[in-house]
């Protein structure tokens, strides 16, 4: 078997990171793998010897949705949206068949379902060759971006969610639309407290520490967790909020100023971004994960949240909000709680729960460990992807 990924993430994200994870693992089980990306640097770091990892020769496929391109300026009519999709598939459609010259692939996985990969669906479909497309994201999509799942061999949703909002808005065949949910590999979450890290970062040993750790931009909410921590410093004095990653930097700068209004002073900290997520998450005692929106006519929903089981396989609790693929993974009171999205009062009074019961904190940690075990590790999701193109290709 032999697969190209291609997949045009502007920047490093928990869809990159599970993609390279996967594509890992179906190299070292035999498959052939090849991953054409808008940013080779970013996976370059994530991928193991047996990935070949191949780069697109024109400088503007590194950021699809840059202004430059015009696919995605507001209020853009879709002749106007067509113009500008002509232009850039007319730079990028060479590159794709030379890349599909070069590698000879049997099928082709779209990471993203979004505009920019219709000129590389269109480049694949003149190879002659089947197509599947990842979806990993909740919100309203275009008829071109519907037409395009229409025509993929498979629609492969990273939860239940997912599938359902696809099949709710667009006209697909539901045998075609199918779920592969991410997954971690234990080992890698293994271990104890990191009180190192904390050293590193400037977090005293002895606070209660929470993280949110993922790209700063509106829809994940850090905005909301800001919010919920002035009641959560009455209710535990002491107790710090670690935001962990980096992205819009006029969002980061309102997070900023919200901190300050707010009086929390140093109870805030931005900690920027990280490689070392395993050790980010042992050396805190929860994971606050605050996507604020439940429905996508307010924005972008959480349609899986990787973290999430990457703090479960640490053994933290989570308090998470109740929307989208997350309530698929946190049982409620179990593994964490769910709470109403955009509800500082009410994360704060989940988060204050387990900052104040070890006990509590303890039993979600261990509980959520044993459910990532069962139903969210790596091996599993890469055993079902396989399954996925099997049967594309028709291998008995």
């Amino acid at each position: 078997m032999r697969i190209l990924l291609v997949d045009n993430s502007p920047g490093m994200g928990g869809s990159v990171r599970i993609a390279a994870a996967l594509m890992n693992g179906l190299a070292e089980r035999g498959v052939e793998v090849a991953v054409l990306a808008s940013r080779p640097d970013v996976f370059a770091p994530l991928l193991g010897e047996r990935v070949r990892l191949l780069e697109v020769g024109w400088p503007g496929f590194r950021d699809v949705f840059a202004a430059e391109h015009g696919l995605f300026q507001r209020g853009l009519p879709l002749i106007g949206q067509a113009l500008a999709l002509r232009r850039f598939a007319k730079r990028l459609t060479p590159e794709i068949a030379r890349a599909l010259a070069e590698w000879k692939p049997e099928l082709v996985h779209l990471n993203n379902l979004n505009l920019p990969n219709l000129p590389v669906m269109e480049a694949v479909r003149r190879a002659g060759l089947p197509f599947v497309t990842s979806c990993q994201m909740i919100r309203f999509f275009g008829r071109r971006e519907e037409a395009l799942a229409a025509r993929a061999a498979r629609v492969i949703c990273v939860s239940q969610a997912v599938r359902s909002h696809l099949l709710t808005e667009m006209r697909l065949d539901p045998l075609r639309v199918v779920v592969v949910p991410n997954g971690v590999d234990p080992a890698a979450f293994a271990g104890g407290p990191d009180h190192a890290w904390r050293r590193e970062v400037g977090l005293p040993d002895d606070a209660p520490v929470a993280c949110l750790l993922g790209r700063l931009t509106a829809w994940k909410g850090h905005h909301v967790a800001i919010a919920a921590w002035r009641v959560v410093r009455q209710k535990t004095p002491g107790a710090l909020l670690a935001i962990v990653g980096d992205g819009e930097p006029a969002y980061a700068a309102q997070c900023r100023a919200l901190a300050g209004r707010l009086g929390l002073g140093d109870a805030v900290r931005f900690i920027g971004h990280r490689d070392d997520v395993s050790r980010v998450l042992h050396a805190c005692d929860l994971l606050v994960h605050a996507s604020c929106y439940d429905h996508p006519s307010q924005g972008t929903v959480e349609a899986f949240g990787l973290v999430v089981i990457e703090a479960m396989a640490a053994g933290l609790p989570v308090v998470a909000t109740a929307a989208g693929g997350v309530t698929e993974v946190v049982e409620r009171d179990v593994t964490g709680k769910l709470v109403r999205p955009g509800d500082p009062d009410a994360l704060a009074e989940a988060i204050a729960f387990y900052l104040n019961d070890h006990d509590a904190a303890l039993e979600a940690g261990l509980t959520g460990r044993r459910r990532v075990r069962e139903w969210f590790t790596l091996e599993r999701s890469v055993e079902q992807l396989y399954d996925v193109y099997e049967q594309v290709l028709g291998v008995s």
